[in-house]
């Protein structure tokens, strides 16, 4: 459940990806950008997220970057799983985890290994915290969803 980063390191990590965000994240939702700002603007979103997983903001901005081909749904999930390590109960991090499924899915399922490795992550959050309730709903939505 660590994620390598001092605990020393983590307020000024936070300032400075916000920062940087700010700066960057009007010119990517505009649509005037270059790979310099896609680059800046979701390393700065993926800053500000390992530390506050409900920053609202940062993640409608990487649901904007999956829209627009900037990123692969497997590396959201990757990037999702990483930040439920630390932050299980984020309900933001949870929500954007459906809505990456939603949208990678709507027309087909999910193949067999996909689902096994989202009950996988879940149940590795509910054993982390079994009173964990958006780790419990993920796996019944799963189950409605696509079973």
């Amino acid at each position: 459940r660590k994620l390598g980063v001092a605990v020393h390191i983590l307020k000024d990590l936070y300032l400075q990806s916000r920062k940087c965000f700010w700066e960057f994240a009007d010119s990517y939702k505009c649509e005037r950008f270059d790979q310099k700002v896609v680059k800046k603007a979701l390393n700065s979103s993926r800053g500000m997220l390992l530390v506050n997983a409900d920053h609202v903001s940062a993640w409608n901005l990487r649901k904007l970057a999956l829209n627009r081909d900037h990123c692969t749904f497997e590396s959201e999930i990757r990037f999702s799983n990483l930040v439920l390590c630390k932050h299980s109960k984020s309900s933001h991090a949870w929500s954007h985890r459906r809505w990456c499924f939603n949208k990678k899915f709507s027309d087909a399922k999910p193949s067999v290994s996909v689902l096994k490795d989202e009950l996988k992550i879940c149940s590795k959050v509910a054993n982390m915290y079994p009173k964990n309730y958006y780790a419990w709903s993920q796996r019944g939505w799963l189950a409605t969803r696509f079973l």
